[in-house]
């Protein structure tokens, strides 16, 4: 038992897992492809730190597919299309509980149906699970020890005079950075790049400290990558690129995010600092330093990057005098556009987050619970491998009922009726196997609740305040109370599982799914004649009503031919047959009502 639980937590795990992983690809993928398209109309209007937030918002969503539940979100469109193209999940439900309704099995594919299959074997996600972690492991261990080795390197190259370090004093003082990078010297890298999240450093080249003219602006545009927090950004970028570190659309949205992060830096530089745009445009040329990294490898926040970067920066460099010139009032827009966006991107759907309370007695059970619950329920009593008595993976009706009698035998009628009083129809206290096959398919109180709710209707309708709006509102009432009941067997199945403390045999579960089949066919045989004899009972009262209608029309007839006639005698007889046919219809009346 313990070891069957052990595997069940593990395959719950994995199942966890790989629905992480499904969501994030699905929702971050989708949501990438609508931020490039949004970015497409936007780019040459937007300041780069507008394109730089819209990707980040993509990032987020790869690592946190659903956040705090929002009608108007990308998770509720998604689940929206899901629902309308799943439908309704009553009707799998109630072919769980093998309700009125019902026909048949759920199907494994189903939507009510886990996710996985709980049997003592391993599952499909735990496999998939499985790997994953073992590359992620391997991915995390590389890019760490080369991150350390990186960052190591930097911290021995030697350490810039005291002018350097008043440079880049004075331009955190005036572009409001508190925390003071170290400055390091480098023969090696080209390109200048800031580094380090809690002790932060900017590493210069020769070439920098060699054009006194250029200096202030690269350590500007260094600096303010401090001032937006993009290390903070980066480390985010490298937990996405690790945890989905085969998924080439993360990387493509990191590049996404490099290159408007040193966009929106550049303008920061050309701004506060002194080169003009072409001047600014030259001192990137001539930094660039075209190196392949390694996916492997952490790549840090370097002012120069690959030719194809440094390309559109340039462009955007040379195009930004023309930005500049924006009205405010189309930068309010663009706030509110990163705003809308991220809500819309990052909320989840509705119902994501809610919490299953079976025990809620408010009346008022949505499909979304009792679905959830029912998930629950079925993966609760995949603990028990004798309850897949034909070993085929699935649990169809008659082998859920079949546990359920099984498990309520062994826990004892006084025990069962105790809790569940209902189950002792006839009232005495014990359990016949009609009364536990009732018992576990849950009908007696579907069935009082169909009879009450059929009240309601026959009144209704005979007071002739049954309207069609009347008719649709009761269904609706029919569903919500259907719902409800569901959740109280759903209760008594989890309530039996917990209950038992030995795995029942194969064999006496074998015996009952047996019996089950022979009283079922035996039921539909009942049925079939309760059928025919009901409608043969509708064709005679039909018969009757009809000739009770002939009666009282008739009579009608004699009478007005008697008021008519000037014969005494004649309207006499007339009217004594008139007596007649009515007194024939009162009989047929009280036949009718009799019957009803």
């Amino acid at each position: 038992m313990m070891a069957t639980l052990a595997v069940v937590t593990g395959q719950g795990v994995s199942a966890v897992v790989v629905s992480w992983l499904g969501q994030a690809l699905l929702l971050g993928t989708l949501l990438a492809g609508l931020t490039w398209l949004l970015v497409k109309l936007v780019d040459r209007q937007s300041h780069p730190h507008v394109i730089a937030v819209l990707w980040s918002v993509v990032l987020l969503k790869f690592l946190v597919p659903i956040g705090p539940a929002a009608p108007f979100s990308l998770g509720s469109l998604w689940e929206q299309c899901c629902s309308y193209v799943a439908g309704a999940p009553s009707a799998d439900v109630m072919a769980f509980l093998g309700g009125p309704d019902a026909a048949g099995q759920v199907d494994a594919t189903s939507p009510t149906a886990p996710t996985t299959r709980m049997q003592q074997g391993w599952s499909w996600a735990t496999y998939v699970a499985f790997a994953y972690a073992v590359l992620l492991v391997n991915a995390v261990v590389i890019r760490s020890r080369n991150y350390r080795a990186f960052l190591a390197r930097c911290r021995t190259l030697p350490q810039g005079d005291e002018a350097i370090q008043m440079v880049v004093h004075r331009v955190c003082q005036r572009i409001g950075v508190r925390r003071v990078p170290s400055v390091r010297v480098s023969s090696e890298f080209r390109a200048p790049f800031v580094i380090g999240l809690i002790r932060p450093m900017i590493v210069l080249s020769h070439r920098q400290l060699a054009r006194p003219a250029e200096l202030e602006t690269v350590i500007v545009h260094e600096v303010t990558h401090l001032r937006r927090g993009d290390m903070f950004v980066r480390y985010l970028q490298w937990i996405a690129g690790t945890l989905l570190f085969f998924w080439p659309v993360v990387a493509w949205v990191n590049r996404r995010i490099d290159e408007a992060r040193e966009c929106a830096c550049d303008a920061w530089a050309l701004r506060h600092g002194s080169l003009s745009p072409g001047e600014y445009a030259r001192c990137l040329l001539s930094a660039v330093q075209p190196v392949q990294v390694r996916r492997c490898l952490y790549h840090p926040a370097c002012m120069a990057a690959s030719p194809t970067m440094i390309e559109r920066r340039i462009d955007m460099i040379l195009d930004l005098p023309s930005r500049e010139r924006k009205r405010p009032v189309w930068g309010l827009l663009m706030a509110s556009l990163v705003i809308a966006w991220g809500a819309f991107a990052l909320a989840g759907p509705i119902g994501a987050h809610k919490t299953v309370d079976p025990m809620a007695d408010d009346g008022v059970v949505t499909d979304e619970e009792l679905k959830a619950y029912l998930g629950d329920v079925i993966s609760h009593m995949r603990e028990f491998p004798s309850v897949d008595i034909n070993e085929d993976g699935e649990l169809d009706r008659i082998e859920r009922n079949a546990f359920i009698i099984v498990a309520t035998k062994h826990l004892g009628n006084s025990v069962v009726i105790e809790n569940y009083p209902y189950a002792d129809q006839n009232g005495d206290g014990g359990l016949s196997f009609e009364e536990a096959y009732e018992f576990a398919r849950g009908h007696v109180l579907l069935i009082k609740t169909k009879k009450q709710f059929g009240k309601i209707f026959e009144e209704e309708k005979a007071n002739g305040t049954l309207t069609k709006e009347r008719e649709e509102e009761l269904k609706k009432e029919i569903h919500l109370a259907n719902n409800a009941i569901y959740i109280d067997v759903l209760d008594m199945y989890d309530w039996v599982i917990d209950q038992v403390s030995e795995e029942p045999a194969p064999e006496e579960i074998k015996t009952v799914y047996g019996l089950i089949l022979k009283h079922e066919e035996t039921l539909q045989a009942f049925e079939k004649k309760t059928l025919r004899a009901n409608e043969v009972k509708k064709e005679l009262a039909d018969q009757v009503r009809k000739e009770f209608e002939d009666h009282k029309k008739k009579a009608e007839q004699l009478r007005v031919k008697a008021d008519e006639t000037d014969d005494p005698d004649l309207a006499e007889k007339l009217r004594t047959k008139a007596d007649k046919m009515e007194e024939k219809a009162d009989e047929l009346r009280a036949m009718l009502e009799e019957e009803k």
